[in-house]
């Protein structure tokens, strides 16, 4: 006697295929508004000056030059909403050491900084934008030649969380 036996197998499968999307995240723009300028200091090894974030300049430096302007810089495109950390750090030559020091203004608060000092702030609503004062000390590290202009810079870095 032969047997019959039918088996149906049948399979169920789904397939669903999710679609991510990803924005990369826009450069922070940096604008400086206005050049840090010490006017003329003293050309004697040791000679400093300090410029604070009212734009008073103390020390070894001409206080009545008409040159003398804190540095401003503006910040675009930080991320709304975002907590991230921004450090200014002074630079050092043979002739002069500057050490950076001022405040940032950013969601309408205001944070003082100091040279390589990690600071945290803090993005509010739709201002993605912020305001960095510089000012801070010029030092004389070498014996300056007379009339001579003489450059040092600062570098703004900024870790986003």
């Amino acid at each position: 006697m032969q047997s019959s036996c039918n088996r149906t197998l049948v399979l169920i499968s789904s397939l669903f295929i999710g679609h991510n999307l990803v924005k990369a995240q826009q450069e922070n723009d940096f604008i400086e508004l206005d050049i840090l300028h010490f006017g003329e200091i003293s050309r004697d090894i040791g000679s400093t000056c300090t410029m604070g974030v009212d734009g008073n300049i103390t020390g070894d430096c001409d206080a009545s030059s008409p040159n003398l302007t804190l540095g401003r810089v503006l910040i675009e495109n930080l991320p709304k909403n975002s907590e991230f950390f921004l450090t200014v750090s002074g630079s050092s030559s043979t002739e002069l050491t500057f050490l950076a020091s001022g405040q940032i203004i950013a969601a309408s608060a205001t944070t003082p900084f100091s040279d390589n000092e990690q600071i945290q702030i803090r993005s509010r609503g739709n201002n993605n934008t912020a305001e960095l004062i510089v000012g801070g000390e010029i030092s004389v590290e070498q014996t300056l030649a007379n009339g001579q202009s003489y450059n040092t810079s600062y570098t703004i870095s900024i870790d986003i969380q």
